[in-house]
């Protein structure tokens, strides 16, 4: 074993172990799979570099058993890959194991970038917040497609680790779609159940269109139940039946069916989220607004991608030139083949570079 991953359950965690066991030697990969969603939901391969911890490992009581799971892993290791610091008793290990620091590369999710605001009354909340940031000071690499979120990162928490451009998991794949036979403008909002989607800010974008044909499509499948019930009511309140939530998950590639479905998106997300969502809907051609001032408008504008502004919104389809555009940059940057090169050159990166 030359790399490690430490890394929570989520719904794109075993495509990703697929991928790399796929295109890599997978004898040179573990993989650590440490809380998250249950295997009932997202399942992982069955495979003989997959380690699952037990949750309670992941519980602060724990920390002296988790060091003693994780510590001959860490040892072992040419380079080490946390996919992302949602797990405190990950920050909690390299705290009080700094020598493992340099080798270690932090991939940014985002909420795990920006808790950094959340407030922090109580003293073990800022006491956490400190080791976070000796955490991140000392980490030898930060893996991230957004130079954006990277300079966040120093800003914040003070990384002095080398920036690794890769996309780490591929969030776009190509499929043919259907040829339109109606003429209702479909609209994507948000992409989940969670506050910083900004349902509310973005529907009354929409009420000047609410009379023509249109339907606002509106994924809640995971986040809030009682934000989920207020957008909900919210939604059918300004526009009845044109209103679509989606409550319950869907697989992927029902999900991807939906998005080449959708002709516009709204995300005003005052962060880079719903990227999955977003670099989808661009590689199909339709049209999305984001926020002028997150990251992750001047990251596409730099890839040469066409998005616009949500003070703006109207509904005029994209122009042909510009769907052609978007999709040449989306699968130069976002396809698995583009996740593949990227993670190689990561891979055979120098230390400390």
């Amino acid at each position: 074993m030359k790399y490690l991953h430490i890394m929570k359950n989520e719904k794109f965690i075993a495509p990703f172990i697929e991928l790399i066991n796929q295109n890599f030697d997978p004898q040179e990969h573990l993989f650590v799979v440490l809380g998250g969603v249950s295997e009932a939901k997202h399942p992982l391969p069955d495979a003989e570099n997959v380690v699952l911890l037990k949750r309670s490992l992941a519980h602060k009581h724990n920390l002296f058993l988790l060091s003693r799971k994780l510590t001959p892993y860490f040892e072992q290791a040419e380079k080490v890959f946390l996919h992302s610091l949602l797990v405190r008793q990950i920050i909690d290990f390299l705290f009080f194991h700094p020598r493992f620091s340099r080798k270690t590369y932090w991939i940014i999710w985002g909420g795990d970038l920006y808790d950094y605001h959340a407030k922090r009354r109580k003293i073990m909340k800022r006491f956490h917040l400190y080791k976070k940031q000796k955490v991140i000071s000392r980490l030898g690499g930060i893996v991230q497609f957004n130079r954006g979120e990277y300079e966040l990162a120093r800003e914040w928490y003070g990384a002095t680790g080398s920036f690794h451009d890769c996309i780490f998991y591929p969030v776009y794949k190509p499929m043919e779609l259907p040829e339109k036979t109606e003429d209702t403008v479909y609209i994507q909002v948000g992409n989940s159940a969670t506050a910083s989607n900004h349902h509310f800010e973005a529907f009354a974008k929409l009420v000047p269109y609410a009379s023509q044909q249109i339907k606002v499509v509106c994924p809640l499948s995971y986040g809030n139940k009682t934000y989920r019930e207020r957008v909900i009511a919210r939604g059918r309140e300004l526009f009845g039946d044109k209103f679509v939530p989606l409550v319950d998950f869907m697989p992927f590639d029902a999900y991807m069916d939906l998005l080449a479905k959708i002709d516009i998106a709204l995300f005003d997300h005052s962060r880079q989220q719903a990227l999955g969502n977003i670099i989808a809907l661009l590689g199909y051609g339709k049209k999305v607004y984001l926020r002028r001032d997150v990251t992750t408008w001047q990251m596409l504008r730099d890839k040469g991608i066409e998005v616009f502004d949500i003070a703006q919104v109207n509904l005029e389809p994209l122009d042909e030139a510009a769907k052609a555009q978007n999709r040449r940059e989306v699968e130069a940057h976002f396809s698995e083949a583009a996740c593949i090169a990227q993670w190689k050159n990561v891979l055979k990166a120098p230390l400390n570079d």
